[in-house]
């Protein structure tokens, strides 16, 4: 069985995140949504285990309820590294196709990339691994490529990010935070408040 993994903090889950989550289903039989492991407080704001479980669902909610499922089993502990999921599912007899922006195999040609010099095991995930890349605005070069890359990069054309979505809340611009989420994600965290605005220092 193929799986597409899609594991980032969502933190919060944006537009991106769910346009990705389409493509995804579109293309293949089966995609696994699983948030990263616990984060500590930041000076953005914090969300509890049960939050970001709530907000994860909500965020793809209807796109392929048959395709989509999801991991929340990192949620309480530090997050488990890439190569060890892959090792885990390849053992239940399920083949794993990991879901990265373009940011982890920059460089990748020379040796150098994210997944090569920083990951566990990266070296060996790199060449043993099927991958599929994720950028925007086209920002990947060929050349950089995985060896094992599956399909072409997707190219996401929405301008929306986990960081600058806590970046707009902390300078008080609820207009532009919302602007990159779903209504009912942004409904939520409106409800909840898991992210404040920063005060500024005298």
């Amino acid at each position: 069985m193929e799986l597409a993994v899609l594991s980032r903090s969502f933190f919060p889950p944006t537009l991106a995140h769910a346009w990705i989550a389409r493509e995804l289903a579109a293309q293949y039989a089966n995609v696994l949504v699983r948030p990263r492991g616990w984060y500590a407080p930041d000076e953005f704001g914090s969300m509890h285990a049960w939050q970001r479980k709530e907000i994860v669902r909500l965020a793809f909610e209807g796109i392929d309820d048959a395709r989509i499922a999801f991991d929340f089993s990192d949620l309480n502990r530090s997050f488990m590294p890439p190569a060890e999921l892959h090792a885990r599912l390849l053992a239940s007899g399920i083949s794993p196709i990991i879901v990265v922006g373009s940011g982890y195999v920059l460089n990748g040609e020379c040796g150098s990339s994210d997944i090569q010099g920083k990951w566990k095991d990266g070296k060996r995930l790199w060449n043993e691994a099927r991958f599929r890349v994720v950028t925007r605005q086209d920002e990947c070069r060929p050349e950089d490529l995985p060896p094992r890359h599956d399909g072409p990069v997707l190219v996401c054309p929405l301008d929306a990010s986990s960081t600058s979505v806590r970046e707009a809340y902390a300078d008080g611009n609820v207009e532009e935070a919302e602007r990159q989420l779903q209504p009912q994600v942004a409904a939520y965290i409106a409800r909840h408040g898991p992210f404040r605005q920063i005060e500024p220092s005298i």
